[in-house]
């Protein structure tokens, strides 16, 4: 049922952007290396049985992008695999992928959809890998209020219309 329902919006949104001129377009794709090192005083987020720990984090970062006159294609997917120096049964990959699709019309009109997708264990995730970078508010943000390390899925999706009046 749900891959059915993304299938639809996808191909929807394919025939909504094909009707952009597509005489011209600009394709930029930026594969980037990521490492980084992170240390946490509760690893658990447990209030009674504190564990410290190091993280170490190697993926890359794949972004792209598609722009017509009126129209663009955005992604960013970032897999990344995550070691712990002491508790090493938490080594796990984390997915992070933010889409964007946007088409304007005459008189200052835009149509947008926005997706952002999770895959992570810790609970302080959030997709923030190349928003931050860019000075954009994330699109999913972490869950102070989770506990423990069990694997979860976060999907957001947005559409929206916007039309400014005036100059």
């Amino acid at each position: 049922m749900n891959t059915n329902r993304l299938r639809f919006i996808l191909i929807l949104l394919l025939v909504h952007l094909s009707s952009a001129p597509l005489f011209a377009a600009q394709f930029n794709f930026t594969p980037s290396l990521l490492v980084s090192e992170e240390y946490t005083d509760n690893v658990f987020r447990d209030a009674e049985d504190e564990e410290d720990d190091f993280i170490t984090s190697v993926g890359v970062s794949l972004a792209g992008e598609v722009q017509w006159q009126t129209a663009g294609l955005t992604f960013n997917y970032t897999p990344t695999y995550q070691f712990y120096a002491n508790n090493s049964e938490l080594d796990d990959w984390r997915h992070g992928l933010n889409f964007l699709a946007y088409k304007e019309y005459k008189r200052n009109t835009r149509f947008e959809f926005r997706n952002a997708y999770l895959y992570t264990q810790d609970p302080g995730d959030s997709t923030d890998d190349e928003d931050r970078r860019r000075g954009v508010p994330s699109s999913i943000e972490p869950d102070r209020d989770r506990r423990g390390r069990e694997t979860y899925y976060t999907n957001q999706s947005l559409a929206r219309v916007t039309h400014r009046f005036g100059e």
